[in-house]
């Protein structure tokens, strides 16, 4: 399977109402299933949204089995990216090999930051590349700063990884629209696609290039975040642009409450059970209040 143009929704982990927080299983297919008839083209399991950190392997393989039931079940095209990263490179390689027998189509992978004053730009380089020698699936990576203590790959040190044969594209969770610049260049040569880790500033991410987004707003907003890039390729400038000051005025709103916003703007679409895992608490009533005037 290719990696398809558009946005792809890092999905939540929804959790039924028991004293374990046990994983709604059920919830979680009818969710990929509405978004992904709303327009989102792809699936990312245990990324980010997922909060991947708080769940065992075992849960983190089950939720790549069940979204990969629901897509074959309804016989959707939709790629499927399992998140794969991990503290050292044989665990990262140990979990993509499950991720490939759980019927994912791609990994995704943050690098390892728990020793970051030890990781040298050589030190990442070479967890990719034994990654990407040892993965039985083609492999992203995954930039995200905020969550990896400052770890930030440069654009050079990509561009050395992409010509990887396994190496095939890149989350930009660090948000920098000159790098993504940068890299799409690498599309011809290197068959690299550049995916913007968010889609408040998808307009200026498809102007230097870039295929889509894996975007947390996929999954409260999938059809707004689909229209805008119908309109961006479709050539209605004017359109795109409106498109994406709703949805940066939307996604802004709930991104000041992180992973419980997300998820609280998606229960206000569709209704499932909006907790994190504990200890994370529900959001507050102000924010919910903001979300609420947002949507509107």
């Amino acid at each position: 399977m290719q990696l398809l143009r558009g946005n792809y929704a890092p999905i939540p982990t929804i959790y039924k109402d028991d004293a374990e927080q046990s994983i709604d299983y059920e919830a979680i297919t009818a969710h990929v299933h509405n978004i992904l008839k709303a327009g989102v083209v792809g699936i990312v399991a245990q990324g980010s949204t997922a909060e991947h950190v708080a769940l065992s392997q075992e849960e983190k393989n089950n939720i790549t089995k069940a979204t990969r039931k629901v897509i074959d079940d309804n016989k959707l095209s939709a790629p499927l990216i399992a998140g794969v990263g991990a503290q050292s490179t044989w665990e990262a390689v140990k979990r993509s090999k499950e991720a490939a027998s759980n019927g994912a189509n791609f990994v995704l992978a943050l690098p390892p930051s728990y020793f970051a004053g030890s990781l040298n730009e050589e030190a990442l380089t070479s967890y990719y590349s034994v990654l990407a020698d040892k993965s039985p699936l083609p492999v992203l990576i995954y930039s995200f700063p905020a969550v990896t203590s400052g770890i930030n790959l440069s654009s050079d040190t990509i561009a050395r990884l992409a010509k990887h044969k396994n190496i095939v594209g890149i989350k930009q969770t660090d948000h920098d629209v000159g790098k993504m610049a940068r890299l799409t260049e690498l599309r011809e040569t290197d068959n690299f696609a550049v995916f913007a880790g968010a889609s408040d500033y998808l307009l200026g991410a498809l102007a230097v290039g870039a295929e889509g987004s894996i975007t947390g707003a996929a999954n409260f907003a999938p059809e707004l975040v689909a229209s805008l890039q119908k309109a961006y390729d479709n050539g209605d400038q004017a359109l795109a642009l409106k498109l994406q000051r709703k949805l940066a005025h939307l996604e802004g709103s709930v991104m000041k409450g992180g992973i419980p916003a997300i998820k609280y703007a998606t229960f206000c679409v569709y209704g499932q059970n909006p907790a994190a895992r504990h200890p994370v608490p529900l959001l507050s009533e102000a924010m919910q209040n903001s979300i609420k005037a947002a949507f509107k």
